[in-house]
């Protein structure tokens, strides 16, 4: 049943186009008065990796936390998982001091410590790199696009499942973990 998916991707959608409007209506009305202020939004529905997304989601919040939480608690404690589970959590609260809300941060945080997990671990398995222009780097370059467009998906996918836990408000994570089975074809 693809509803509910359809259905949180409108939501996604639908908290972007608002979101990014208010924020182009802020930029245009300072500009009016002669102030320049950052955009807060780079077309987060292209971003190919979860941290690509959120260098493109709600920026000025991102850069924020990204300063004065993630990097004191890296210098802190030189744990870069604690770092990105206390800035999730900020994220998520900042937005409404509920459940749901701290459960939206602890999925994006587990799924960013995760992507950089394997990031890391793909860096030090590279062999010599190819040569640009080399017969294997042409070969490779349609994978490269078809690679690329999976991770979109992956990461746009991640981002609308993620959605099931801002439609139900208040502090109701049973609802939220009924949601995401739902999605899956789980019945309970």
């Amino acid at each position: 049943d693809a509803l509910p998916i359809f259905f949180l991707f409108i939501f996604y959608l639908k908290l972007y186009l608002n979101f990014s409007a208010y924020t182009d209506i802020a930029i245009g009305t300072s500009r009016l008065f002669g102030f320049v202020i950052m955009e807060n939004f780079h077309f987060p529905l292209l971003a190919t990796s979860i941290d690509d997304f959120w260098r493109r989601w709600h920026m000025t919040l991102s850069d924020w936390c990204r300063e004065y939480i993630y990097q004191p608690i890296l210098g802190l404690f030189r744990r870069p998982v604690l770092a990105a589970y206390a800035t999730f959590t900020v994220i998520g609260l900042w937005h409404a001091l509920t459940l749901n809300r701290l459960f939206w941060g602890l999925m994006h945080g587990t799924v960013l410590v995760a992507y950089f997990y394997l990031k890391r671990k793909k860096r030090r398995s590279r062999r010599i790199p190819q040569k640009v222009g080399s017969e294997q780097d042409r070969r490779q370059r349609p994978l490269a696009s078809l690679k690329s467009a999976g991770n979109w998906g992956l990461t746009q996918g991640f981002v609308v499942m993620s959605m099931a836990a801002l439609v139900v408000e208040g502090n109701d994570p049973v609802s939220i973990g009924k949601i995401l089975l739902r999605l899956f074809s789980i019945t309970y």
